[in-house]
């Protein structure tokens, strides 16, 4: 009977909680959610050479000639950005494939800034050349001429020092550009020996 008394209260007790919370209200309200959108700006570059040697040098370079070289570089991303270019040269037997190595080893190719615009506008530390100013994006400047940057360079193959091991081999020069943005200090971290 005990038992019986205990699980009528219990059982009222419930009840009434059930009906206090049911009838028991405030006035409540919520406001929208506010979303915050932040879309990244992007860095990008497009390269393309705009000058080729005379045809002549493509197929028999002399010992003495320079070809001239010119790159149009521009900033195609949305983000303002610091450019430099990695030229490297290797050569390589008449297949173009196989890598030649001369003996002696001897640098027998230069290459250099060929006008003074362009030693004006870049600096070369070692074989890396760096444009001296960052290069607006097109967030902040829409004309693409104003994004647009350019590099000649004179390549020369040594007249006196280019000997019977180069005849019939193929020198390949390559550029490499590269971009890093020019906010937030990130030039010092992606290229520590930068001389900006």
């Amino acid at each position: 009977m005990k038992k019986n008394i205990i699980v009528s209260i219990m059982v009222i007790l419930m009840a009434g909680a059930m009906i206090t919370g049911a009838t028991y209200a405030w006035f409540t309200d919520s406001a929208d959610p506010i979303v915050n959108e932040f879309t990244a700006g992007t860095v990008e570059i497009s390269a393309e050479e705009t000058v080729f040697p005379a045809q002549f040098m493509v197929e028999n370079w002399n010992p003495g000639d320079c070809a001239e070289k010119e790159y149009t570089i521009i900033n195609t991303g949305t983000k303002g950005v610091y450019i430099r270019a990695v030229i490297t040269g290797s050569w390589f037997e008449p297949d173009g494939v196989t890598p030649f190595v001369p003996d002696p080893d001897e640098d027998v190719v230069t290459w250099d800034l060929q006008d003074a615009g362009s030693a004006a506008d870049w600096t070369m530390v070692g074989d890396t050349l760096y444009y001296n100013e960052p290069v607006d994006g097109s967030y902040t400047e829409a004309d693409e001429a104003a994004r647009t940057i350019k590099l000649a360079l004179k390549v020369c193959l040594d007249g006196t020092g280019t000997g019977n091991q180069y005849q019939g081999k193929v020198f390949k020069l390559t550029a490499q550009f590269e971009a890093v943005q020019k906010s937030n200090g990130a030039v010092d971290d992606v290229w520590p020996s930068n001389p900006y």
